[in-house]
């Protein structure tokens, strides 16, 4: 009987485990992204990313192949990334950036806006370089 105590216990706390995780991950996006990527690499993938594909749109991760900062698909990778590029290059008003936005219905959503060096994310963001932001 002990044993069939210790097995439910288990499947429990695993299970726990597995529904909390995803949310630990999305709490903590900010901080272990900086672990994992320079405002520079983002940049510089964002800016020829911006270059290749110059028209608004969602782009699929799995589009991208090695095209893409990879140490960013494990910040929370049930939530995405998903890519949005906004803007026009030519465009003086609308400066062009691209978004990696993490999320859920339940949790809300969190992003990365990346561009050109004279990029401002917004009054909501977290600056983390010349245009780089979090939000």
């Amino acid at each position: 009987m002990r044993i069939l105590y210790l097995i439910i216990l288990f499947l429990v706390l695993a299970l726990v485990y597995a529904s909390c995780k995803p949310v630990w991950q999305f709490d903590r996006l900010e901080r272990n992204a900086r672990k994992a990527v320079t405002p520079s690499e983002l940049q510089a993938w964002a800016t020829n990313f911006i270059a290749a594909h110059p028209t608004n749109g969602r782009v699929r991760v799995s589009e991208l192949g090695t095209n893409f900062p990879m140490q960013v698909l494990k910040l929370a990778p049930e939530l995405g990334p998903w890519v949005y590029v906004y803007g026009q290059p030519d465009d003086t008003n609308n400066m062009p950036c691209v978004t990696l936005v993490w999320g859920s219905g339940f949790l809300g959503h969190r992003a990365f806006l990346v561009g050109p060096t004279n990029y401002v994310g917004g009054p909501s963001s977290n600056c983390w370089a010349p245009g780089v932001y979090f939000r």
